[in-house]
C-alpha cells in the first residue's frame, strides 16, 4: 500500500478501457463492497479458492490510524459475509484505538 500506483489500482471501484485498434472496450468492476460503503476503506483484494473459501484482504484509514485485516474461509452460502465480518473488525479496531488514545490523553493530563 506504500506504492502509489498499487494503492490507486486497488482503490478503484471500476476501470474502463476504451476500444481501440484491434480490441473492444472493456470495463472491470472491483468486487470489494467496502469501497464506497465503509468510510476510509481503500482496497485491497477479494478472492476465492476451494482451499481458502471466500476471502478479503482489506485496509481502512481514519485520521492517522490505518488498519489492515484479512477474512479467510468465509461462508460459501453467503459470499457477502466477508464484508460484514471486515466491517465488524474495522469498527472494533478503530474503537479500541479511540479508547486507547482517550486513555493516553487523560493519563497525560493527570
Amino acid at each position: 500500500m506504500a506504492l502509489g500506483a498499487f494503492r490507486a489500482t486497488v482503490d478503484r471501484r471500476s476501470y474502463h478501457l476504451a476500444g481501440r485498434n484491434g480490441h473492444h472496450a472493456y470495463t472491470w468492476r472491483n468486487t470489494n463492497l467496502l469501497l464506497g460503503s465503509y468510510a476510509g476503506a481503500d482496497g485491497i483484494k477479494t478472492g476465492f479458492t476451494l482451499a481458502a473459501g471466500y476471502c478479503l484482504l482489506f485496509e481502512a484509514q481514519r485520521g492517522t490510524s490505518v488498519l489492515v485485516g484479512v477474512v479467510l474461509h468465509s461462508t460459501a452460502t453467503r459470499p457477502g459475509a466477508r464484508f460484514t465480518d471486515a466491517r465488524r473488525m474495522l469498527n472494533w479496531g478503530f474503537s479500541v484505538l479511540a479508547t486507547s488514545a482517550a486513555l493516553t490523553s487523560r493519563l497525560g493530563k493527570a
